[in-house]
C-alpha cells in the first residue's frame, strides 16, 4: 500500500530519505533534459511553480516526483499545464509507476500533463504507450555544437539582416512567416489545436525575444521578408560560467528555400551567441524531420539525446 503526499515547498527533512532512494539499488531516476542542474535532488531555486509528490510504504519514501508549471502556456490555454521534470523511484517497476500516474491525473484531472522519458527507457516508454489516458507526443531528438560562430558568408549586406522589435511582430509578413513556421514544424503530434498552438507560439517569442539574453533576427530580399532566426542564452550570468546558446528556431520562406540561406541566418546566429561568449549551441528537432536533422549535422551539430514524450490531455479523458 502507497500513501501519497503534495508539496508546495521542498520538505528538507526528506533529504536523508532522498538520498537513500537515489542510492537504492534498482532505483530508477529521470531528469527532464530541460534541466540543467547536475544535482536535480538538491536544486531547490527555480523561477516557475513547482509541486513535489512523495509516496510513502511503510513509512518510508518510495517515490519522488517534481511537476513544472508552464506559465504562458497556461496562461493562453486557460488551463494549467505541467511537465514532469524529475522521477525517483525505488523501482521501476508496472504497479509503482501505476500508482503514480493515477495519482498525478486524479488530482490534475483539469490540467495538461506531459510526461517525457530518454528513448533508450523501452520498459518505461512501453508502459506510458499502454496507458489509455496518454497520448504519444512524439520523439524530440537534442542536438549541440561547441564553438559556435563560424565566418560569417558575405552573400547578403549587413542592412539586410535586422533585429525584430515589438513593432515588427506585428508586421503582416513576419506574422504569416511566424504561422508558416509553426504549421509545418511544431506540434506535429501536439495535444493543442492550431489555434491554441498560434496563441502559445505568438506568446512564447514574445517572451523570449523581449528577454536580453535573446535575439530574433530577420533576413529580407528585395524588401520581402524571407527568413528568421531565434536563439537566446541560458545558464549562469556569472562571469566565471560561460552560457549556453540555444537555437529555438529558424525558418525560411517556402518559395526562397534551397537557396542557401538557411545557412546565412545560421551562421548570424551562431556569430551572435559567440559574441556572447556563448561555450556551445544546443537545439532540438523532431525525429521526423529528418531534412532539419541532415542540415544540422552537415553543419557540425551532433545528437545528444533523443526523448519520448506523452501528453495528458483533460478536455479528451476528462469524464
Amino acid at each position: 500500500m502507497i500513501n501519497f503526499h503534495w508539496y508546495e515547498t521542498t520538505d528538507r527533512q526528506l533529504d536523508d530519505q532522498l538520498t537513500a532512494l537515489a542510492s537504492t539499488p534498482g532505483a530508477s531516476i529521470t531528469t527532464n533534459q530541460y534541466k540543467s542542474s547536475s544535482r536535480p535532488l538538491t536544486n531547490r531555486q527555480n523561477r516557475r511553480k513547482k509541486l513535489w509528490l512523495g509516496g510513502f510504504i511503510n513509512q518510508r519514501l518510495a517515490t519522488w516526483i517534481e511537476l513544472t508549471a508552464n506559465p504562458l502556456h497556461s496562461n493562453q490555454l486557460g488551463k494549467p499545464v505541467f511537465y514532469v521534470t524529475e522521477e525517483l523511484l525505488q523501482n521501476n517497476s508496472v504497479q509503482l509507476r501505476n500508482s503514480v500516474l493515477k495519482e498525478i491525473i486524479k488530482q490534475h484531472s483539469n490540467s495538461f500533463i506531459f510526461f517525457s522519458q530518454p528513448a533508450d527507457c523501452k520498459k518505461t516508454i512501453n508502459f506510458y504507450q499502454q496507458q489509455p489516458q496518454l497520448s504519444d507526443n512524439g520523439c524530440d531528438i537534442y542536438m549541440s555544437k561547441s564553438n559556435p560562430g563560424l565566418p560569417l558568408k558575405k552573400t547578403f549586406s549587413s542592412d539586410q539582416y535586422f533585429t525584430v522589435t515589438g513593432a515588427d511582430l506585428k508586421r503582416k509578413q513576419l506574422t504569416d512567416l511566424i504561422a508558416e513556421y509553426n504549421q509545418s514544424r511544431l506540434h506535429t503530434n501536439g495535444p493543442y489545436n492550431s489555434s491554441d498552438t498560434q496563441k502559445i507560439f505568438q506568446a512564447w517569442i514574445q517572451q523570449r525575444f523581449s528577454r536580453e539574453r535573446g535575439k530574433l533576427i530577420g533576413l529580407t530580399c528585395r524588401s520581402e521578408l524571407v527568413g528568421i532566426i531565434l536563439v537566446d542564452l541560458t545558464g549562469s550570468k556569472k562571469q566565471s560560467k560561460r552560457p549556453t546558446g540555444q537555437l529555438l528556431f529558424l525558418q525560411i520562406k517556402d518559395s526562397h528555400q534551397g537557396a542557401g540561406l538557411g545557412n546565412l541566418l545560421l551562421h548570424r546566429g551562431e556569430a551572435w551567441l559567440k559574441s556572447n561568449q556563448a561555450r556551445q549551441i544546443n537545439l532540438r528537432v523532431n525525429k521526423k524531420n529528418n531534412g532539419a536533422r541532415k542540415f544540422y549535422q552537415q553543419r557540425g551539430y551532433s545528437e545528444i539525446s533523443r526523448y519520448r514524450r506523452f501528453v495528458f490531455i483533460p478536455h479528451k479523458f476528462h469524464k
